[in-house]
């Protein structure tokens, strides 16, 4: 076979198909993959990656009256605009 190809994969497909003709039985393979078709190509462009969606965190239920002890990292500033009753925690 004597013969000029686009592409590595079109050269593998034309060697396949000789090897399975009817009556075949050796192949005196001499294509070629033309390099300055295969340089006018355009070029693909990678696909994106699949986005990922993250999981919706879920609500956490707490039972009224639990005691919960906040740390923060850093301080914490508030405005009061109404009076402000404290009372004291049940022993």
């Amino acid at each position: 076979m004597h013969s000029k190809v686009k592409t590595p994969a079109a050269q593998q497909k034309i060697q396949q198909i000789a090897k399975d003709a009817p009556g075949a039985t050796d192949i005196d393979d001499q294509t070629a993959v033309d390099t300055g078709a295969m340089a006018n190509e355009p070029k693909q462009a990678a696909a994106p990656p699949p986005t990922v969606e993250k999981p919706m965190p879920q609500p956490i239920v707490i039972p009224a009256g639990t005691v919960l002890t906040v740390k923060v990292g850093q301080a914490l500033s508030f405005t009061v605009s109404a009076p402000l009753t404290i009372k004291p925690a049940a022993q």
